[in-house]
């Protein structure tokens, strides 16, 4: 049982040096993530060959407007980065739950709870800290926040998706989106703005690991595991994402060395805000599921009336029906 719990914090390992690998790619975030993408659809070609359907644009329409989401996604988080760095990238990027919850309350035109508007307000708090005392970080927060969001877009509008088909299929498909969007790009950054449009030395090596380690392997190994870890463990697990990224930033790219109080606070808030988030939920669920079952058992333990006044039971009857149900 040991080896599904390795499996997912692998993956969760992996995911976390995505920002780490950005960081180290000196491409702009357009063909940065561009190159990922055609990395990670060659990867998958190989890997997942055979077990992906071709899935027709027509009728398919909100499966690839959710490749048009994740590709916003990709470059805004990774503008976050080099516009500030991976801990502020990752620090905005964990608030995509709340962003989640806030989505899902609006499409189901109920009002948001109390708990989410709460914690949501404490994330608020952490960036206001985070920003009040370094006010450089004012784009790569805001990019930051703009990822988050995107992130929660996805999450919501791929559930129904992925209900129809395979999640191979579905990755393969809003990848192949992506590329489709970013290909434009990489002519128009070599002649028009002048730029190398391509990687050089160790930056391909890096694309290798973002594009096939943080995505291809990376997912392999987390769908993997979900098979056989509770999903309630599984997506509060995936909030280490962001401890482990600022851990690996603080080690390999010296980062938050000198950071003050007040953006190690603004940090620890939001991080505080979405691990709170499952654990209250988790126990309002069970204390729900607690009561529902007294109130099951309570009724259980009571013979039909209707059928008692109707006559349609005998004394015995009655009192044989009643001792089974109670018991």
């Amino acid at each position: 049982m040991l080896r599904p719990y390795l499996r997912l914090h692998a993956a969760i390992v992996l995911f976390g040096f995505s920002g780490i690998l950005g960081d180290l790619i000196l491409l702009p975030p357009t063909l940065l993530v561009f190159y990922r993408v055609l990395i990670a659809l060659a990867a998958m070609s190989v890997l997942w060959a055979g077990r992906m359907a071709v899935l027709p644009i027509r009728g398919n329409g909100r499966l690839y407007l959710m490749g048009v989401v994740l590709c916003l996604h990709w470059l805004a988080f990774f503008g976050s980065i080099q516009a500030a760095n991976v801990s502020v990238a990752v620090v905005c990027l964990a608030g995509g739950a709340l962003f989640g919850t806030i989505i899902e309350s609006l499409i189901e035109r109920r009002r948001p709870p109390y708990l989410d508007l709460g914690l949501g307000l404490v994330a608020l708090l952490g960036m206001y800290l985070l920003y009040s005392f370094q006010e450089v970080y004012g784009w790569g927060i805001l990019l930051g926040l703009v990822s988050a969001l995107f992130s929660a877009i996805y999450g919501v509008g791929n559930k129904p998706i992925m209900q129809r088909y395979s999640v191979q299929s579905v990755n393969f498909h809003q990848i192949g989106t992506c590329l489709l969007l970013l290909a434009p790009a990489v002519p128009i950054y070599g002649l028009a703005f002048n730029q190398t449009w391509y990687p050089t030395g160790l930056e391909w090596l890096y694309l290798v690991g973002l594009g096939v380690g943080c995505s291809v392997v990376a997912n392999l190994l987390s769908l993997a595991a979900l098979r056989d870890i509770p999903p309630f463990i599984y997506l509060l697990s995936f909030n280490l994402e962001s401890v482990y990224s600022l851990i690996l930033a603080t080690w390999l790219l010296d980062e938050n060395r000198t950071a003050s109080w007040g953006e190690w606070t603004g940090m620890l808030l939001v991080l505080g805000a979405v691990f709170a988030y499952p654990l209250f939920k988790s126990k309002r669920f069970l204390r729900r599921k607690s009561i529902d079952g007294s109130s099951a058992n309570e009724a259980m333990a009571q013979p039909d009336e209707s059928l008692v006044r109707s006559g349609h039971l005998e004394p015995v009857e009655r009192k044989e029906l009643a001792d089974a149900l109670r018991d």
